[in-house]
């Protein structure tokens, strides 16, 4: 960073700054005032005379919330970032263009005042819109005071008219320039002299007189924006200026999304610092669908513009690579975390890959098992390149199982269907891949194609695919159940005639009298324009081809929950599908050693030990079994060789203490007691035993 820009974000501070923040009153009990008064000179001249003009109420109340010089820092950067008309470039044009601006209003627009010149109207127009196309200064005439004529062509898409003037002038003379408003002002305050005491019933005279001078400044004196012009006869005023003046105000911020700073608040304890304020929007789809088991699995998919996806280059511009890093989270409705996961998804493209994919989204594809229940399924992805997070989140529903009974995945609303062998990666089965439609957006002129998969339905059984919008059935198709068996069958629907808006889509499963067994409902937008539809699409997927992994992590997810016996099911049934799978066999023996049933906790943990005799759940899960058995020799030596492997807690220690006392080695129990209490001191029971250790000793 330069040394200009490193002095405007204000680095530097005092530590009696530092001090006077760490007693302020909380932020939410301040007034405005006292929370400017916290910012550092520097930052507080950034956010009250830098980008006063420019910055969204949003991120002005943002910016004064944050506690740390760092969290400022990264929102200044950000800030700039988010008005960066070219990311690929190393210079920031819109930051360099707004000092520009800035700095010529200072020295150039201030010499007819004791302001500072962005504090005038001037200068604030200046920093606004820039350099007018051309300016026109009427000065030392004997008809009209001095006033100054600029003539702005706007851009396409910022909500103001292709072509409109500013007038500014010096109310009889006398100080500063100012912002002229037709309405409010009038064509006679441009007047001076003589001239200014025209008959005021002929107020075209006084449009006539200006007329005179500038044909420019006579219309523009009744009228800014050319568009909307005044009446040059009678001399009256368009009363379009205030909405005019409000679009110029707000033109800067208009095109500012400022749902960064939503994120920021979200997922701020679920990023590094580095992230914070970096957060790019995304589009997505979640779907419950079903594992060859038949349990469930919940598919998404996650889709970036190719804005927002960042991807850096090798010296020779031959390659293009990034690392994502994918956490996945799914809570119950209390908010305790069922299931967690993170990994790298390394996204490496050809200089031809890439020039493919850039002008189209990049997708994010996986799986993941999850139990029964309600839950809050979150994915973060972060890119290493520019450090740009997104969070795509949604509420999933797993029915509880009705055994022997068939059962209906969710549907998939697809822009396509293609062939494919690996049934691993999401929204794959049966030899197919669907192409999901990330937000459920479809365009006029595609096709629908719905798939669904139904397991265990026998001879008879049919599944109705219907689709409407508001009370009215649109599109009917009516299917044997075993189509949809295998991984999953599909139907294609044609959109052609439905009008755009929200549709919504229907999966019903029937037994063989007609009786509707299941209903899974889902919508999706017709939108008039072409839907946005990946090029790039990461695939990966739940390991459901490793023997137990679908029931060893819902066992796990059991766990999380406190549900001990249907954790202990799915662990049992990973071990009996996957013997060798160490963790499944360690944590189903955890569960046993709850119970203290310790021999069963022992037949599992004892062939681990050779191969994973450092692993913390084998050893520590050895020393609890032998202690349970009350073989306590056995028990201090495993439980010793846990605390080397991993920091112990109150329960292993006191354990172990117990365990070293039975085998009468009392002075490393009450070593053990004494780190217990370090830990927790409000253990009356351990106070006294290791008391009472301390009195046996010689």
């Amino acid at each position: 960073m330069s040394a200009s820009r490193a002095r405007r974000a204000g680095v530097r501070v005092l530590a009696g700054s530092i001090l006077a923040a760490g007693l302020a009153a909380p932020l939410a009990a301040q007034t405005e005032e006292e929370r400017l008064a916290r910012l550092t000179p520097e930052h507080r001249a950034w956010v009250e005379e830098e980008v006063v003009y420019i910055m969204t109420d949003a991120e002005r109340e943002f910016f004064l919330t944050l506690e740390t010089l760092d969290e400022r820092q990264r929102f200044i950067e950000a800030f700039w970032r988010k008005r960066d008309p070219d990311p690929a470039s190393p210079a920031n044009e819109a930051e360099e263009e707004h000092y520009r601006r800035l700095a010529f209003a200072n020295l150039s627009l201030a010499d007819d005042t004791t302001r500072p010149g962005w504090m005038t109207d001037r200068g604030r127009m200046f920093i606004l819109l820039g350099e007018p196309r051309e300016r026109q200064r009427f000065d030392g005439l004997n008809e009209i005071v001095s006033t100054e004529l600029w003539f702005y062509q706007s851009e396409a898409g910022v909500g103001l008219p292709s072509f409109f003037y500013l007038v500014f002038f010096r109310p009889r003379d006398i100080g500063e320039y100012r912002l002229y408003h037709p309405a409010l002002d009038g064509p006679r305050s441009l007047l001076r002299g003589r001239y200014a005491s025209l008959d005021t019933t002929d107020p075209a005279q006084i449009v006539v007189t200006l007329g005179d001078i500038s044909p420019e400044l006579s219309r523009a004196s009744l009228s800014l924006d050319p568009s909307d012009p005044g009446d040059l006869i009678s001399g009256r005023a368009s009363l379009g200026t205030d909405i005019l003046l409000d679009r110029i105000w707000e033109a800067p911020r208009r095109r500012i999304r400022t749902d960064y700073l939503d994120a920021a608040r979200r997922y701020g304890d679920r990023v590094s610092a580095d992230y914070s304020f970096n957060f790019v929007p995304n589009r997505s789809v979640f779907r419950v669908l079903l594992a060859p088991d038949a349990s469930a699995l919940v598919h998404y998919s996650v889709e970036l513009d190719p804005q927002d996806m960042a991807l850096q280059g090798d010296e020779a511009q031959a390659r293009f690579y990034t690392i994502m890093d994918l956490s996945v989270e799914a809570r119950d409705r209390a908010g305790r975390l069922v299931h967690a996961e993170d990994r790298e998804l390394v996204v490496d493209l050809s200089a031809a890959q890439m020039e493919a994919a850039q002008a189209s989204p990049f997708a994010f594809q996986g799986s993941f098992p999850l139990i029964p229940g309600d839950f809050d399924a979150s994915v973060v992805l972060r890119n290493r390149v520019m450090r740009r997070f997104t969070v795509a989140e949604a509420t999933v529903s797993v029915p509880e199982p009705d055994r022997g009974a068939p059962v209906m995945s969710d549907p998939v609303l697809a822009f396509a269907v293609q062939l494919q062998e690996d049934q691993v990666t999401a929204f794959a089965g049966g030899g197919r891949r669907f192409r999901p439609a990330a937000d459920h957006l479809f365009s006029l002129g595609d096709p629908l194609t719905a798939g669904v998969q139904v397991t265990g339905a026998a001879s008879g059984w049919t599944v109705r695919l219907t689709l409407g919008a508001g009370e009215t059935t649109l599109r009917e198709r009516v299917l044997p159940a075993a189509d949809f068996g295998n991984g999953g069958g599909y139907a294609e629907f044609d959109l052609a005639g439905l009008g755009t808006g929200t549709h919504w889509f229907r999966a019903e499963l029937h037994d063989p009298q007609g009786t509707v067994a299941m209903v899974r409902d889902s919508a999706f937008q017709l939108i008039p324009r072409t839907a946005p539809r990946a090029g790039y699409v990461h695939r990966s997927g739940a390991d459901a081809a490793t023997a137990g992994m679908l029931a060893w992590t819902r066992g796990n997810q059991f766990l999380a929950l406190g549900r001990l016996e249907a954790a202990r099911a799915e662990l049992k049934r990973a071990v009996a599908a996957h013997p060798e799978l160490a963790e499944a066999r360690w944590r189903l023996a955890g569960v046993y050693l709850r119970t203290e049933d310790a021999d069963r906790a022992l037949e599992l943990l004892t062939p681990l030990e050779a191969e994973h005799g450092d692993q913390y759940e084998v050893v520590a899960g050895m020393g609890f079994a032998h202690y349970f058995r009350q073989q306590f020799e056995d028990a201090a030596r495993y439980l010793e060789r846990a605390v080397a492997l991993r920091p112990p807690g109150t329960v292993l220690l006191n354990a172990l203490g117990e365990a070293h006392e039975q085998s009468g080695d009392l002075e490393r129990a009450g070593a053990a007691f004494q780190r217990s209490l370090a830990l927790e001191p409000n253990q009356p029971v351990i106070v006294e035993r290791l008391a009472d250790l301390k009195a046996r000793q010689p």
